[in-house]
């Protein structure tokens, strides 16, 4: 409840209006809300249907053969080498070979043109744990809690460090896909993901790695 109220707080304190009560808000919930991935709200599937992941049902069961990831998301993770991305994605697409014209295997991630038609066999498909009938679906997590303090922080509410908020926000979200602790402290060694050195506003930093 304190993390739902921390999230309309700071949705009311972007708006402009009421600052008074958006402050209050904001200050009162901070202390109560999720403190670890432990706390984290989700929605467990079962094996079986009617009671499986939705993905599941819409990418395996339906039979539909024409989903690839999307370009923008890929190439924003393959920028930054995000880890994650081995959660995410099957970690191979299909490429015309330019020598015989043949379809070969690439290693790697490519992303599907938004708006466009792509070829399902010539893109990144979503992972297997993604797919799976029994992938539980996040209602709220431990790591947008830590998002929202830091873009409290950064406003100048008086709840911690941006820096401090925003890096715990990586480290959770990135425990929560079992990443291995040596990949996370060379994703955020990173000058681009840095808090300190990362370009852009506040709200560009934030906004990105949320």
């Amino acid at each position: 409840a304190n993390s739902i109220k921390l999230k309309l707080g700071i949705n009311l304190k972007a708006s402009g209006l009421e600052n008074t009560i958006a402050d209050a808000a904001i200050l009162s919930s901070s202390t109560g809300v999720f403190t670890s991935n432990i706390d984290n709200a989700k929605l467990a599937y079962m094996q079986n249907l009617p009671n499986t992941n939705p993905l599941y049902v819409d990418l395996v069961f339906s039979g539909r053969n024409d989903f690839v990831v999307a370009k923008p998301f890929v190439d924003a993770l393959v920028s930054l080498n995000d880890p994650r991305a081995k959660a995410y994605f099957k970690p191979t697409y299909r490429a015309v070979d330019p020598v015989t014209g043949d379809l070969v295997t690439i290693t790697g991630y490519k992303g599907g043109i938004v708006g466009s038609k792509n070829s399902q066999a010539r893109f990144t498909h979503v992972s297997s744990t993604i797919k799976a009938p029994d992938f539980s679906a996040t209602l709220f997590d431990y790591a947008e809690v830590e998002f929202l303090l830091a873009e409290a922080a950064a406003r100048g509410i008086a709840v911690g460090t941006p820096d401090t908020h925003y890096t715990n926000a990586i480290i959770a979200s990135m425990e929560d896909w079992q990443v291995a602790n040596s990949d996370i402290a060379l994703y955020l060694a990173q000058p681009a993901v840095a808090y300190a050195t990362a370009t852009g506003t506040w709200q560009e930093k934030i906004g990105k790695q949320a």
